[in-house]
């Protein structure tokens, strides 16, 4: 029997979220399943992924309703992702023409998918949880809150006062939802997110399991450090540490704060600091070294580049689920410093591929980075980085986990 699987994300490569699952949909089609996607903003030109067209006109309003009748009441709220997923979207028509076995979800926010569509769908369903708000009350990472995993409400993301919020409400959408749901499959993309998943209220009954994204270790290898800085314009005679994110205005979350004060203290002067994911930032940021943005880069191949230059990719998140940046620079044998937290152990094994900081301990941070810049045996640690990502994240060996569990939930043998 040839499944066919219907991954339905906002983008196809907009996004962190949208690029895994379009990896995914891509492996999975060389594995011979019928692979789709349905999408409201597609860049690529994969056939086989479809584009909902939205009424600009309605998705103008449900976008702003948002925050006339929800958000407003909340004027201290943080400015991070917060998810009401209420309106309808003209989606249920094309699910019934593509006609798959299997819907999977992905990134679904920006309104593009209602729960209340969830529930209508009518086939079995697989969720790859890419950030906690499948479970939460709105929130798309709980900033170690724990509220999701008794009842939400007094939302420190909303800045509410009350216990009977709007974190409570959506809450209780997702736990009626789910419930009527006996073919939801939740995915887990590190052994973090599911455990989390598993200990949330809205879930209890619902199948949970861990499977991660993968990667194409064919296109993400290892380009020659001298021509990948060459290309760079980044001297050949200094250490390079990189980083990524939206450097100018980046959420808590992602640590950059942390970086700074690690980067602030190091006394040498032969590093430089490549950030890409942002143009360049007009504050004094404190770093006593060169600092080269690069902008946001949109191909795979300026991707590998970049990892390549780098002698040391640092990823100071204080919650982080599965990052392709951890997974996509290891690829490129490049090791990486991160704090000890989230899905980053899935892939990061200590002082063997790079190294694990103390969360949230800024000269642990800064010590990881110097272990790896001076270590003797720079060469082993990145192909020891090379060799995980080939072993376990492969898209080829991920697709073949993901073609098994999608029979499982068909039951077939």
């Amino acid at each position: 029997m040839n499944i066919r699987v219907l991954h339905l994300s906002a983008s196809d490569l907009e996004g962190g979220a949208a690029r895994a699952a379009f990896r995914l949909h891509t492996g999975l089609r060389e594995n011979g399943i019928d692979s789709h996607m349905l999408v409201k903003s597609k860049k690529s030109d994969n056939a086989y992924v479809h584009q909902v067209r939205f009424n600009k006109i309605r998705n103008y309003f449900s976008y702003h309703l948002d925050y006339l009748l929800w958000l407003n009441r909340y004027p201290g709220r943080e400015n991070v992702n917060f998810s009401i997923s209420f309106w309808k979207t003209p989606i249920m028509k094309t699910i019934r023409l593509l006609n798959p076995d299997i819907v999977h979800l992905h990134w679904i926010s920006d309104n593009f998918l209602s729960l209340e569509t969830i529930e209508k769908l009518n086939r079995p369903v697989a969720w790859s949880l890419h950030d906690m708000n499948p479970f939460t009350g709105g929130c798309h990472y709980d900033n170690n809150c724990n509220r999701y995993r008794t009842v939400c409400g007094n939302c420190p993301v909303l800045h509410s006062e009350r216990q009977n919020d709007l974190s409570t409400w959506i809450q209780k959408r997702k736990k009626k939802i789910y419930s009527a749901m006996p073919g939801l499959t939740m995915v887990g993309l590190s052994r973090w997110m599911q455990e989390a998943a598993s200990s949330s209220s809205v879930l209890q009954g619902v199948r949970v399991v861990n499977l991660p994204n993968g990667i194409d270790t064919s296109q993400y290898k290892p380009v020659a450090k001298d021509m990948a800085r060459g290309l760079l314009s980044v001297p050949l005679d200094k250490k390079v540490i990189l980083f990524g994110a939206q450097f100018s205005n980046a959420e808590k979350r992602k640590g950059f704060h942390h970086l700074l004060k690690a980067m602030s203290n190091f006394e040498r002067d032969d590093l430089v600091i490549v950030v890409f994911g942002a143009k360049a930032d007009t504050r004094d940021t404190g770093i006593p070294f060169p600092v080269r943005f690069l902008g946001n880069l949109h191909d795979d191949l300026s991707l590998c580049i970049v990892y390549s230059a780098a002698d040391v990719m640092v990823v100071p998140s204080e919650q982080e689920n599965l990052s392709n940046g951890i997974m996509e620079s290891m690829a490129c044998g490049t090791p990486v410093v991160a704090f000890d937290i989230g899905g980053n152990p899935d892939m990061i094994k200590h002082r063997e591929n790079g190294y694990l900081a103390r969360p949230f301990d800024a000269d642990d941070l800064r010590e990881g980075i110097r272990w790896i810049i001076d270590n003797r045996e720079y060469q082993t640690i990145a192909e020891n980085a090379r060799d995980t990502v080939v072993k376990k994240f492969d898209i080829q060996v991920v697709a073949t986990q993901y073609a098994e569990l999608y029979k499982s939930m068909l039951n077939i043998s």
